[in-house]
């Protein structure tokens, strides 16, 4: 992928606000947003981080986050 092509898609270049992070995250599958989170760690975009985070957590059933929160 060419440097210009990869800026363009960075995430940092993709929204204008929150807003438009939520929708989008919104429409994600888990291992969508899993992939996308990595993304914004590395452009420490911890904001974007954040809303995703809550997004995968929000789609996981309980059981699985008590296993990952006591690594089970």
């Amino acid at each position: 992928m060419s440097i210009e092509i990869k800026q363009i898609l960075s995430p940092s270049n993709l929204f204008k606000n929150e807003k438009e992070v939520r929708e989008f995250v919104n429409q994600g599958s888990i291992p969508e947003l899993e992939a996308f989170l990595k993304e914004c760690e590395t452009e420490e975009l911890y904001e974007y981080c954040v809303i995703i985070r809550d997004r995968i957590n929000s789609l996981k059933p309980e059981t699985n986050l008590i296993k990952e929160i006591y690594e089970l």
